[in-house]
């Protein structure tokens, strides 16, 4: 993953370790939160409301929780 403060990275831009050259990606998990180009949280934000939602459900009687 590239982080930079804005434009388009070169066509030819590439990075490589011990001669192989390492895939460029949009988003990332490190420690647990998604990291992603630009400057928002958009997937991790919808990945912790999905599993909001899931846990939830996942409660029976809800009503009945203080």
């Amino acid at each position: 993953m590239i982080f930079r403060k804005g434009g388009r990275r070169a066509a030819n831009y590439g990075i490589t370790l011990k001669g192989r050259p390492l895939k460029i990606v949009n988003n990332f998990k490190y420690l647990g939160i998604t990291l992603q180009t630009g400057t928002s949280f958009k997937i991790h934000i919808q990945e912790k409301e999905a599993t909001a939602i899931r846990a939830m459900y996942e409660i029976k009687n809800f009503q009945k929780v203080s």
